[in-house]
């Protein structure tokens, strides 16, 4: 498995863009192997800068090249990867059923190919869900989770909504 920062940095583009000055999206630079990026809200007060920054949760990007056109594919599952919301005990060797630190406040988005669309889940919406599939691809790492579609919201539009109710 290797790091690719390039999804994150598109997203991040798409998301400033179409969000108004005051949110902030920047990459987890802490820790490049948690979520994503870091939401920011920048508030104005009466300081001598102006504004204060307040963390206001995480975003969580995942690159679907195999999903090609605007719309989602129906022959596709809603899914998302288990390792994102649960921990894994690399002792026992076996997913625990408790949640990632900050999964509450995380957004977790799956944009398409050209990133001209997305889905998108509140990660305590999934923890919920925990409808456990292996894909064919081996491992732990290939555990997807696949949500109630009412959790699921389309588009960029909702996907903003979701950040700013973190």
């Amino acid at each position: 498995m290797s790091y690719n920062i390039k999804e994150e940095l598109i997203l991040r583009k798409k998301l400033e863009n179409l969000t108004n000055w005051q949110i902030e999206f920047n990459q987890n630079y802490e820790n490049k192997f948690d979520y994503d990026l870091k939401c920011y809200k920048h508030k104005t007060v009466n300081t001598e800068v102006g504004f204060k920054k307040e963390f206001m949760g995480f975003v969580e990007v995942e690159h679907s090249p195999s999903w090609n056109c605007f719309e989602f594919p129906e022959r596709f599952d809603f899914t998302f990867l288990k390792r994102k919301v649960f921990v894994w005990d690399f002792i026992k060797k076996n997913w625990l059923d408790q949640p990632k630190k900050d999964y509450e406040k995380t957004i977790y988005v799956r944009v398409n190919k050209d990133y001209s669309n997305c889905i998108s889940i509140n990660c305590k919406d999934l923890y919920k869900c925990n409808n456990e599939k292996v894909l064919n691809f081996g491992g732990r790492l290939n555990t997807f989770i696949v949500p109630d579609k009412k959790y699921v919201t389309f588009g960029y539009k909702k996907t903003i909504d979701l950040i700013l109710n973190l």
